[in-house]
């Protein structure tokens, strides 16, 4: 492999933790709760029951934006493995 693939490789690498580990972090700080979903939780008058309803509700929140995402690339999975293949053949 030349020098310049390698960098690219470690370059894009390196991306890609930046980026998942900036998710994470603003993943663990966010609210993910709407503002009707967070009057409920606040609305709670005991304090074990609020956290458990509050993370009842964000898993549930999670669920339902990652399932799309799931369904689709499952869906379309062939076609996307062939435009990486595509993609890498173009910049060998």
């Amino acid at each position: 492999m030349d020098c310049v693939r390698i960098a690219y490789i470690c370059t894009m690498r390196a991306i890609k933790i930046v980026l998942i580990s900036t998710f994470l972090f603003l993943l663990n700080n966010a609210s993910l709760a709407c503002a009707t979903c967070q009057a409920t939780i606040e609305s709670t008058n005991s304090e074990e029951g609020a956290s458990g309803l509050a993370m009842g509700l964000y898993n549930g929140i999670l669920y339902l934006m990652i399932i799309p995402y799931i369904l689709l690339f499952l869906l379309f999975r062939k076609r996307i493995m062939k435009f990486f293949r595509e993609f890498n053949s173009i910049h060998k």
